[in-house]
């Protein structure tokens, strides 16, 4: 029989603890004979104790009973301190008081937040549904009831206009009086130069001064001034010293035409012969081409020339002036007109 352990038993290791029970190994029988020899005998076991729900014996080391399956006596450990307990329960209170805390900040902002900035709702017009008509004919039923409003027409009250009285020339405001200045050389009653229904339209290039003796050409004005409408501008031709002109003033009609009359403005006193061809101007004026055609003496300020042309037709028409008139020393010729 194996020795009991004393009654104090060590505490067991961590390593001891988690370490499986080991069952004790009961001796063998004897060998039968003619076995071989058997093995050495096993050491002794030193008993630990003995179980406390079943009473079998524990060997040393021993945490669980092979009997029952209890566990050895202090082998679920020691009991736990109440300084540890306090500790875990004071902790879980600590956490639960600032849970308890921040809830309540949290409740309270939110509901500060919600009075100070409330959200405004739109108000909205509530929809009244539009009533569905059922479907009817199609011819529209009017109601007896305001069928005599429909069936008249609207009269329409348009105001006749007043009459207008008409305002008596007294009270009409008076137009004032445009004065215009006449001019220094006015224009002539009648048809103006380059104007009426017989007379002949000249270019602006008609008028050329005719100078067959090459007299200087700074004695002479600008032709065309003779030609351009206008009375109040002249060609003009300077005589010498002794009075003489001799040289004149051609119109070229560019083609040969009935020429009935000439009508000429200029210096009075001026006498003037009048030559004509029925090609261009020859270059001296005793040239047969030439015929004398008519003569003017402007004795007022514009003159009519009947030409006497036998019935031909003249392109160039030549205004002779042989001399100027006494005590004047330049002459003017202001317009000519060809008239058929």
């Amino acid at each position: 029989m194996v020795a009991e352990a004393p009654a104090a038993q060590a505490e067991p290791s961590s390593a001891e603890a988690a370490a499986p029970p080991v069952r004790a190994v009961p001796p063998e029988s004897a060998a039968p004979s003619g076995a071989p020899a058997a093995a050495a005998p096993a050491p002794a076991v030193t008993s630990a104790g003995s179980c406390s729900s079943c009473g079998a014996p524990l060997a040393s080391g021993q945490n669980w009973c092979l009997e029952c399956g209890s566990a050895a006596p202090g082998r679920l450990g020691r009991r736990t301190s109440w300084r540890l307990a306090g500790s875990v329960v004071g902790l879980t209170l600590l956490l639960a008081s600032g849970a308890v805390a921040a809830t309540y900040a949290a409740l309270s902002s939110s509901s500060h937040r919600s009075v100070s900035h409330q959200p405004q709702v739109a108000q909205v017009a509530p929809v009244v549904p539009t009533p569905t008509l059922p479907a009817t004919a199609s011819t529209p039923v009017t109601p007896r009831r305001h069928r005599h409003l429909i069936s008249r027409k609207p009269r329409l009250h348009i105001p006749k206009p007043k009459s207008l009285k008409p305002t008596p020339p007294s009270l009409l405001p008076k137009t004032p009086k445009v004065t215009v200045p006449k001019a220094a050389n006015p224009v002539p009653a009648g048809n103006p130069v380059g104007t009426g229904r017989k007379q002949i339209v000249l270019d602006t290039n008609a008028a050329s001064t005719y100078n067959p003796y090459a007299f200087p050409v700074t004695r002479y004005g600008d032709p065309s001034l003779a030609t351009d409408a206008d009375p109040t501008t002249a060609w003009t031709a300077q005589a010498d010293a002794n009075g003489r002109i001799d040289s004149g003033l051609v119109i070229d009609l560019k083609a040969p035409h009935k020429v009935g009359f000439l009508r000429i403005q200029g210096t009075r006193g001026l006498s003037i012969q009048i030559y004509g061809t029925q090609g261009q101007a020859p270059a001296s004026i005793t040239d047969p081409a030439w015929v004398h055609v008519g003569s003017a003496s402007l004795t007022k300020r514009q003159v009519r020339a009947t030409l006497t042309t036998g019935g031909q037709r003249l392109q160039s028409i030549a205004l002779w002036i042989a001399a100027a008139p006494p005590s004047v020393s330049t002459i003017k010729i202001a317009e000519v007109a060809a008239f058929r």
